[in-house]
């Protein structure tokens, strides 16, 4: 640090995104769709200036100075790009951006890694100016078909396609502490795998039964984080016992299914074997975030629901009941009022400041505030209690992580009593 220091770029942050992965942070691929051919990535880089909205002399001067010639060079042949790039400050147009071309076709089955670092043309011994992370998950699955229906790993362990070319099997030797990992494609229209795990041993061993944590992620690059939608169960795995659990799942996209052997519980190694089977009844949308809703509308008196099985035979058991009415009201009244003049006022910035220089310093900008008044009757029948939520979604995207927005409420009833508050993102329980 100290030998580089001072040198042109050291101090400043690489804001360093993927525009088509949601700005990304990197490049994470793991879905069979992606892996038929190279794919080509762009990729933003923003230097980070920490200045304040208005900027002195000396601060604009380092923000035009910035000009670095960059060697980009990537740990992998499989991941290309171009030799060098110019960095400037780019900040009227968000950054600079260049091409990052995947070439996954050749490569086996299992996670691969690599980076693609920037270094200074002219002085390679400072070592990575920002560094980009690119993962890339080739399916066990991509190498399986009805011709060839068996991937085997080594003398213990193989994935094996059955003969409806739906489902899958598995095996696997787990060491203790050690991760154990399968990437299986999704059949496309399924919505739920049921994964069974028992011990494959050949004879129960002393060490029988041994604990196993089964880690299943079946989605990662969609409307849900994975901690939404994936299972982590710690099992009893024994000869001739099997254990089955249930996994949303995503037609078109990969699952992970990992199994460890607890370390501490299990000093020796066990055999285990795992059977994936593939479900779909064709009744929900592409989301995953929950079961389709059913939704009557005012002007109606029934609602349709379509089901199907388009991978195997299913039993279907439709129960329906009701559970929720959503009424929209307008406001009965409303006022739009200035804040307090000594709490609700932002102080002014710092670059305000020093370029009033002697002056007064700017008095900052006052906050106004906006009351909105809802009436609406909630009718129960022999004295239930009736649960209601608050909500405006029509402001969600525009308060959310705002600086200067928020929204609170007030719920009162027909007394004027204070029930309960709440805000835009809290107090979302019913009452």
């Amino acid at each position: 640090i100290l030998a580089h220091k001072g040198k042109p770029g050291q101090d400043i942050s690489m804001d360093v995104t993927v525009p088509s992965r949601n700005g990304a942070r990197g490049i994470y691929v793991r879905d069979s769709r992606e892996l038929e051919g190279p794919m080509t990535f762009n990729v933003k880089v923003a230097p980070r200036f920490e200045h304040a909205t208005e900027r002195t002399a000396q601060e604009m001067d380092q923000l035009l100075d910035l000009e670095l010639e960059l060697a980009l060079v990537p740990s992998e042949p499989w991941v290309e790009c171009p030799d060098r790039i110019t960095l400037l400050s780019a900040k009227e147009r968000g950054g600079q951006t260049f091409s990052v071309r995947l070439s996954p076709r050749d490569m086996p089955a299992g996670v691969h890694y690599a980076t693609v670092d920037a270094v200074d043309a002219n002085d390679r011994g400072r070592g990575a100016i920002f560094s980009l992370p690119v993962t890339v998950v080739i399916p066990h699955t991509r190498f399986l078909t009805s011709e060839s229906p068996m991937l085997r790993l080594n003398e213990d362990e193989a994935v094996e396609l059955k003969p409806n070319s739906i489902d899958i099997s598995t095996t696997y030797r787990l060491v203790p502490g050690a991760p154990n990992r399968r990437f299986l494609a999704v059949p496309p229209g399924a919505e739920w795998a049921t994964i069974k795990i028992r011990g494959s041993a050949t004879k129960p061993t002393e060490k029988s039964p041994q604990r196993v944590l089964l880690h299943a992620v079946p989605f990662v690059n969609g409307d849900l984080p994975n901690t939404e939608t994936q299972i982590k169960k710690l099992v009893e795995v024994a000869e001739g016992v099997e254990r089955e659990f249930q996994v949303r799942v995503k037609g078109g996209h990969t699952l992970e299914l990992c199994l460890q052997l607890m370390w501490l519980a299990n000093p020796s190694p066990a055999s285990v074997a795992a059977e994936v089977e593939f479900h779909s009844l064709d009744a929900r949308p592409p989301t995953m975030a929950s079961s389709q809703h059913v939704v009557i509308p005012p002007a109606g008196e029934f609602a349709r629901l379509g089901a199907g099985a388009p991978l195997r035979s299913e039993r279907v058991e439709p129960a329906a009941k009701f559970t929720a009415v959503e009424k929209t009201v307008r406001p009965e009244r409303y006022g739009i009022t200035a804040g307090s003049a000594g709490r609700d006022v932002l102080p002014p910035a710092d670059a305000e400041v020093v370029a009033a220089g002697a002056a007064p310093a700017p008095a900052g900008t006052l906050i106004y505030d906006m009351h909105l008044r809802y009436k609406f009757n909630v009718e129960a029948e022999d004295g239930k209690t009736v649960a209601t939520i608050p909500s405006v979604p029509s402001l969600a995207h525009q308060i959310y992580d705002s600086p200067l927005d928020s929204l609170l409420w007030a719920l009162e009833d027909s007394n004027g009593r204070i029930l309960k508050y709440g805000g835009a993102g809290h107090g979302a329980a019913a009452t």
